[in-house]
């Protein structure tokens, strides 16, 4: 039978739980009951699987594998060519996770003109970065190119921001050719505050040839003593 109502049947019929009809646009492919192959074993044939302007649905009450399984040049590719939504391509877990996992030898990347990362989850953790391989593992945020006073921002709307060291280690905060400010818009008595107050623990105030400049409303005592070690000392109360 050659027309567009083509349908091949193999098994009792195209009705039956066993059955497996391939249809044309008139019909839907059916294989129910069996185990089914679609495809070629040979090593230069290829399996092509497409529909006119309707879609493509893989449907399994069990698990789904999409595997290559060759050569090390082995690759598979997922494209969307005409597709401009921003899900043109979706990966939905509805009721559990998503797990992308690459060889450790190997890089995960992700490239995009805007990267968005969102929690669901309302909770300690919610968002979590972690190396954990080795005593040379390091982390690195870079922004390349931009310029502005907000090119790396940290940001907690409701909350506080906490950067914390393991135990021996320092807290290096560097400005290359700029300034660092510490500017707080609380108002109390100690709204920037510097503590070492662990053990002998001091603080250390130590500048060029510019000085040490402090300015303000009052200067008060301090419960410990100063050592100043300098040429001149400038306090402007």
């Amino acid at each position: 039978m050659c027309s567009s109502d083509l349908v091949i049947a193999i098994g009792v019929d195209d009705t039956t739980a066993d059955a497996i009809t391939i249809g044309s646009a008139k019909d839907t492919t059916i294989v129910a009951g069996i185990a089914t192959t679609i495809g070629s074993t040979g090593t230069t044939s290829a399996t092509i699987i497409q529909s006119g302007t309707g879609d493509v649905a893989i449907t399994s009450t069990d698990d789904i594998t999409l595997t290559t399984n060759t050569t090390t040049t082995d690759n598979i590719t997922i494209t969307n060519t005409p597709g401009t939504a921003t899900n043109a391509i979706a990966v939905t877990a509805t009721a559990g996770g998503v797990d992308i996992d690459a060889a450790a030898a190997k890089i995960l990347d992700l490239a995009g003109g805007t990267i968005t990362m969102t929690t669901k989850t309302a909770g300690a953790s919610c968002v979590n970065v972690t190396a954990n391989q080795g005593a040379a593992d390091t982390m690195v945020f870079t922004n390349t190119q931009g310029t502005g006073a907000g090119a790396f921002t940290f940001t907690a709307t409701a909350g506080g921001i906490t950067l914390a060291g393991g135990s021996g280690a320092d807290i290096g905060i560097t400005s290359t050719g700029k300034s660092i400010t510490l500017t707080s818009t609380e108002a109390a008595s100690d709204a920037i505050k510097l503590v070492g107050a662990t053990g002998a623990g001091g603080i250390t105030l130590d500048s060029g040839t510019g000085g040490i400049y402090c300015s303000g409303d009052v200067v008060k005592g301090f419960a410990r003593d100063v050592n100043v070690i300098t040429t001149a000392v400038d306090v402007v109360a």
